[in-house]
């Protein structure tokens, strides 16, 4: 009727130019259907921009054919609150890109850790090379077990004794902490290691980015020996 078109005009004037187009088509193939909801923005008078989700359902009656009946709710602070969300997942995913390709390029090994998990999230290259193997991530602290470290009475490191779990967990420091390990293809070395927390401007502990390096075999030689023959 030129009642409902009428109205039907005035509702497609308001709706945001860039969304008015791909709306429009929706409720003519979609509305008749009884399936039509479409979420676009809004231009007040005041020129303010809102959106809505908006559906809408045919009202079957022989007396007056083509009528429609539907409901728009306001969903302006949920699409800003998902907004945000993306801006923010997409800042971290660029800052993690910038920190990875730094840590790839740094002449000792590295490693960053989650607190207070323990998770190992990312290994460079050189950890690689020291460990002969590629670097091992971990869900948390008991998968540690898997890289294999000895004290330096030969007795194996479990996995909440490595520097880096008690970095993230109890917030200890070590710098240039020797330990012997046994290597990929079961070579053994000695790495000097140093582990730190860090803390953010609320002292809350964050990831922990220990640094590891080859040391010569001097004191933990033996103990390395004694392990392996075990």
């Amino acid at each position: 009727t030129a009642r409902a078109t009428a109205t039907y005009n005035a509702g497609l004037a308001g709706i945001h130019p860039e969304d008015r187009e791909r709306v429009a088509s929706a409720f003519l193939t979609r509305v008749y259907q009884g399936h039509y909801a479409e979420e676009y923005r809004i231009v007040r008078p005041d020129g303010s921009i809102r959106w809505v989700r908006d559906r809408a359902v045919p009202i079957l009656s022989e007396e007056e054919p083509g009528r429609v009946a539907g409901v728009a709710s306001d969903i302006t602070e949920r699409k800003q609150a998902e907004a945000a969300r993306e801006m923010l997942v997409g800042a971290l995913e660029d800052s993690r890109k910038r920190m990875e390709v730094i840590v790839e390029q740094m002449p000792v090994g590295v490693i960053l850790a989650e607190a207070p998990s323990g998770k190992l999230l990312l290994g460079n290259r050189q950890v690689d090379e020291m460990w002969r193997h590629a670097f091992l991530a971990s869900a948390d602290i008991a998968e540690y077990r898997v890289y294999r470290g000895f004290h330096s009475d030969g007795q194996p490191y479990e996995p909440e004794e490595w520097p880096l779990a008690r970095s993230v967990r109890q917030g200890e420091f070590f710098t240039a902490q020797e330990l012997a390990i046994v290597r990929g293809p079961g070579t053994r070395g000695v790495l000097s290691l140093n582990s730190a927390p860090v803390r953010n401007a609320e002292l809350a502990l964050v990831p922990a980015v220990p640094t590891l390096s080859d040391a010569p075999e001097r004191r933990h030689g033996a103990g390395c020996r004694i392990s392996l023959e075990q």
